[in-house]
């Protein structure tokens, strides 16, 4: 599709950027900006939509264009929109980040040799990044106001440069142990979606981790790399240990800055999902993603995995409509990859109503992502929705593929027991076998594949 990147970035322009946009375009004489102000205010647009609109307005404002013509046209005008866009969204980010609008412009008038702007811009790059909780300007403000310093050769400035390089050299090593806990919990995020990947070296990061714990660390990096070791350790018993001592380790944070409530979210968010697949009750769990949301007022914009979860526990609970308006009010959090998540849940409530027919057309495609957990979910939903219509013949093709698929994606153990345990429940209520499950069972399902199955 030639639109794909336009039709990308429309998804996220803000309202300020389509006011921005919007002023751009009418204070313009150029017909290509009327275009695009009726594409950034089409509503629904998808790719097929903005395709068909290029090409047939694109052919009014050059009608006597050949095909080849117009085929370069269009991409012409796509890589101009794109511009357009890229340039508001830069201009908007700039306009709200000090930081980074500050180094830029010293880097623009370096070669120009005017010391005291550039004092003035790097100076202000250190102040506003410090503000900002922004290490990575912080470290760029700091290095050039020690080589303004340097270059004046008076001594006041030599020394002050040197007091600057041990303020560089603290920042730097707070820096390193940040990004050192972020290449951690990229890894034990990996393994904990697929195991497979990181199992030949789960002994060894871990290990790591345990003798970097051992050296002086600020306290939120401990809290990070306890909580990289409570992902990793996710199947045994330790697991609990690490993850208490990263929630008492956060309780000792004085500073409670935006580096405190990131991974205080993703800590808050671990335990709701750690909770849901290992078959938490639907209040206990309703109550986690409230307690959730409600900590997030500080963020700009929520976590829509704990909407995701929320949302799906209450139509679980069976308050379809309230689930539905929740869905609806915030709809603005489930753009791009998050629209699989809202039509996944859009063909839950769907299939709650007895809406097989909507149910089934959104379900289809999920069951084909490459998201392990929308497509394990939607398959055993289409076989319970088959069962309903009585489509058995269905049920069992889809029940085979669905074995396959597990088998498959054997490295993904997350809730692989109440899979398994479901998709043979179906089995033998396709094939009208005896059913034989206790309680102990049902406790260890998650809360939908008890919904599956009741």
């Amino acid at each position: 599709m030639i639109g794909q990147k336009l039709h990308d970035l429309l998804d996220v322009l803000s309202v300020s950027h389509v006011k921005l946009l919007d002023f751009k375009c009418v204070s313009s004489s150029d017909k290509r900006l009327t275009l695009l102000k009726q594409i950034i205010h089409e509503k629904g647009l998808t790719i097929e939509f903005l395709n068909d609109i290029l090409d047939k307005e694109v052919r009014k404002i050059w009608p006597n264009s050949s095909d080849k013509e117009h085929n370069l046209k269009i991409r012409r005008v796509v890589n101009y929109f794109v511009d357009q866009i890229e340039k508001v969204i830069l201009e908007s980010f700039l306009e709200k980040n000090s930081s980074a609008k500050n180094i830029l412009l010293a880097r623009a008038i370096e070669k120009s040799g005017n010391m005291n702007l550039l004092n003035r811009y790097f100076d202000k790059t250190y102040s506003t990044s410090v503000e900002e909780e922004d290490t990575f300007y912080q470290l760029m403000g700091l290095n050039g106001k020690i080589r303004m310093r340097y270059a004046s050769q008076s001594e006041k400035d030599l020394e002050e440069a040197l007091h600057l390089n041990e303020e560089f050299i603290k920042v730097l090593k707070y820096t390193n142990d940040q990004k050192l806990t972020e290449y951690y919990n990229n890894i034990s995020n990996i393994y904990l979606e697929k195991n497979a990947v990181v199992n030949d070296r789960k002994v060894e990061v871990n290990a790591e981790i345990i003798e970097i714990l051992k050296k002086e660390l600020s306290i939120i990096h401990q809290v990070s790399f306890n909580f990289s070791l409570a992902k990793l350790n996710y199947k045994d018993p330790i697991r609990d240990d690490y993850f208490q001592k990263a929630k008492d380790l956060l309780l000792e944070v004085a500073d409670k800055n935006n580096e405190y409530y990131l991974l205080e979210r993703r800590i808050r968010f671990l335990e709701l999902r750690l909770s849901f697949f290992t078959g938490k009750d639907i209040n206990t769990l309703l109550n986690l993603s409230e307690e959730i949301l409600n900590s997030e007022t500080g963020f700009s914009i929520i976590n829509n995995n704990t909407l995701f979860y929320k949302i799906l526990f209450i139509v679980l609970k069976g308050e379809r409509e309230k689930a539905q308006k929740m869905l609806e009010d915030n709809h603005v959090y489930f753009k791009g990859s998050g629209v699989l998540m809202e039509n996944f849940l859009k063909a839950v409530i769907f299939e709650n109503e007895g809406d097989f027919k909507k149910a089934i057309q959104l379900l289809n495609p999920i069951m084909y992502t490459s998201q392990y957990f929308f497509a394990i979910f939607a398959r055993l939903l289409l076989i319970k929705i088959h069962l309903k219509r009585e489509n058995r013949s269905l049920c069992k093709s889809l029940i085979d593929s669905t074995h396959k698929f597990l088998i498959q994606n054997s490295g993904n153990p997350l809730g692989m027991k109440s899979n398994e345990m479901v998709l043979e429940i179906l089995r033998k209520r396709v094939s009208h076998r005896k059913e034989i499950q206790n309680e102990d069972e049902k406790l260890q399902l998650t809360v939908f594949h008890q919904y599956l199955i009741s």
